[in-house]
């Protein structure tokens, strides 16, 4: 009698990139898994070719020069500020439009406040954000900074608590931005992909290219390629919304047109065999008919 294994472990041992299916990938689970195959991404190796739409270059906190050199632009900023107080703001027709106000200021160190950042959020029912970030607190912000009345503002900024610790996948590095998934958000893909990339099955991914043509066209192998992609390490960015490109990219495109080639051949071969099974058919059938 065969032993028996829960189908979790089956999954593992048993599996590729290509039939590994998402629902047991960590942070993933059955529910988010059927918001991924709404969008047509069922295996792990759909996953992996979600390539990112953009780069966020978050190396470094910016300065205030730089906050104020982007202002307007569409790239987000990253800095750390110390919010002094909460300013709650009623208006509209009938008072019915309400508003939060933050007054902070860049975080240089040892006590000593740098520049004013304002940062407003619309209706914030309950004051969710001053019973999580209460004044005093030290925080880490980052989104698109605006120049209003003559100060600068970001509207709707993302917070986290300054001594929390930032996973390398979003901060010290460039980081991918997705295209939003069945509402599956571009943070949460991020997540998942990092953890995706270390999986056992993409260590250990073959190499379908000849060996020849990757050298003669100094071709990346094909795990570098997809980690490069999603997490930039040896090449930069450039431009002012980065996408995906380069060698890592064009390695990507020839994994694509290698194996629809191998596909069709494979067809074509199979295709031949069965019109020469029914060739050598036609005389005996002839035959027949004349007798």
């Amino acid at each position: 009698m065969e032993p028996v294994t829960s189908p979790e472990k089956r999954q593992h041992q048993l599996t590729t990139v290509w039939n590994f299916q998402l629902q047991f990938l960590k942070g993933v689970g059955e529910k988010i898994a059927q918001l991924f195959a709404k969008a047509d991404v069922r295996s792990l190796w759909d996953l992996l070719l979600t390539l990112p739409r953009s780069y966020e270059d978050r190396r470094h906190f910016h300065s205030f020069a730089e906050i104020e050199k982007l202002s307007g632009q569409n790239t987000p900023v990253l800095a750390r500020a110390v919010i002094e107080r909460y300013i709650p703001h009623r208006g509209g027709p009938g008072g019915r439009r309400t508003w939060l106000e933050a007054v902070a200021y860049l975080d240089r160190g040892e006590g000593v406040p740098g520049a004013p950042i304002h940062f407003t959020w619309f209706n914030d029912f309950g004051g969710s954000i001053p019973k999580r970030f209460p004044v005093t607190s030290h925080v880490i912000f980052r989104g698109k900074s605006q120049v209003y009345r003559g100060q600068i503002q970001i509207v709707h900024p993302d917070l986290q608590r300054a001594d929390a610790v930032l996973p390398p996948w979003e901060f010290g590095a460039f980081v991918p931005v997705y295209r939003e998934i069945s509402g599956i958000s571009t943070r949460v893909l991020r997540k998942i992909l990092a953890g995706a990339l270390q999986r056992p099955e993409v260590q250990q991914i073959p190499e379908t290219l000849p060996p020849q043509l990757c050298e003669r066209l100094d071709l990346p192998s094909l795990k570098e390629s997809l980690r490069e992609l999603h997490f930039p390490t040896k090449w930069i960015p450039e431009g002012e919304e980065p996408k995906p490109q380069g060698r890592y990219l064009t390695r990507l495109v020839f994994e694509e047109l290698f194996m629809m080639a191998l596909a069709l051949h494979l067809r074509r071969a199979e295709w031949r065999k069965n019109a020469t099974a029914q060739a050598d058919l036609i005389p005996k059938i002839l035959k027949n008919e004349q007798k």
